[in-house]
C-alpha cells in the first residue's frame, strides 16, 4: 500500500514502541527472568495474595466492579486515596504532601 508522506511517518516504528514491544515480549518468551527493567513490579506473593483477595471482592459487588471498570479516574487519581496515602505519608514521616 502506498501512503502519503504523512502516513508513512505514522506508520513507521517509534522507539516507545519498539521498546514497549520489547518488554511486553520479554517475559512472555522467558518467564522464569529476573526483570529488573522498565518499571516491572517484583512478584511477592503475600502482596499478590491480598490485591487476589481484594479484586475477588471487587468482582461480587456490582456497585464497585462498576466503578473500576466503568468510571476514568481524573488524571489525578482517586481523589479518596490520594487523602488517604497524604495522611499516612503525613502520619509516619511527617511530610504535607
Amino acid at each position: 500500500m502506498k501512503l502519503s508522506q504523512f502516513g508513512q511517518k505514522f506508520a513507521e516504528s517509534t522507539g516507545i514502541v519498539d521498546l514497549m514491544d520489547d518488554l511486553g515480549s520479554a517475559l512472555n518468551e522467558n518467564p522464569e527472568m529476573i526483570f529488573m527493567g522498565g518499571g516491572n513490579p517484583g512478584r511477592i506473593p503475600k502482596v499478590e495474595a491480598i490485591f487476589k483477595d481484594r479484586l475477588e471482592s471487587v468482582l461480587q459487588d456490582p456497585e464497585q466492579l462498576h466503578s473500576l471498570m466503568g468510571i476514568y479516574q481524573s488524571p489525578e487519581g482517586d481523589k479518596g486515596f490520594l487523602t488517604q496515602i497524604s495522611g499516612l505519608l503525613k502520619k509516619q514521616f511527617g511530610w504535607n504532601v
